[in-house]
């Protein structure tokens, strides 16, 4: 299990926000190198893990499909994802899929029937591009995530035209037991922590 804090900052540039980390006391460095994220996220025609969200349901699992690179709809190394939410703390159960084509409908609806719950459809994809930073005890990790945005779905078939969210997000994620330190950490983050899901937003963005 893991605890994560999340910022979200819509009145500094990634610029200032990743020199926060790198002037940071507890010496943030660049872990891997940056790449663009690309998930697909399912739900019920009742929005149920949105309405969980919304209402602050403390236990939930969310659905979702995720790859890295360049291309939105050549999806290489696809991984499902079931993200276990309890209380802070969360975890995920990673299924690797076969490769597919996002502009043939019958590829996507074919791997979701055969590995995600029926009554789950694909609502909204997130693209953004990442970048990786880690403490210098090797106790915190932190992702800096620009240029985020959303596609929605009608069906299997996703929108072509995105939905672009100008603020950048910043999420620091440490072990159950490192709490403490992450705690110690935001005291130097001149941002306010707040809830923030990019499903969440997509949903506003595309759909409400």
């Amino acid at each position: 299990m893991r605890h994560e804090k999340k910022y979200r900052i819509e009145h500094s540039t990634a610029s200032e926000v990743k020199q926060v980390l790198l002037s940071h006391p507890a010496s943030f460095s660049t872990a891997y190198p940056d790449r663009h994220i690309n998930s697909i996220y399912f739900d019920s025609a009742e929005l149920t893990s949105f309405q969980q969200n919304q209402n602050g349901i403390s236990q939930r699992t969310k659905y979702r499909i995720r790859w890295y690179g360049e291309s939105l709809t050549q999806v290489i190394a696809p991984q499902l994802e079931i993200k276990i939410r309890d209380n802070e703390f969360g975890t995920k159960e990673l299924t690797p899929l076969p490769d597919f084509d996002l502009n043939d409908i019958q590829q996507l609806e074919i791997i979701a029937k055969k590995h995600i719950p029926l009554e789950l459809m694909p609502k909204v994809i997130t693209r953004y591009q990442r970048a990786y930073y880690i403490s210098h005890n090797q106790i915190l990790r932190a992702t800096v995530d620009t240029a985020v945005t959303y596609h929605g779905f009608g069906q299997y078939q996703y929108k072509t035209i995105p939905h672009l969210d100008p603020a950048i997000i910043l999420e620091l994620k440490c072990a159950k037991e490192e709490v403490a330190f992450l705690s110690d950490v935001c005291q130097h983050i001149p941002y306010r922590v707040q809830k923030n899901s990019k499903y969440v937003n997509g949903i506003f963005m595309t759909k409400l």
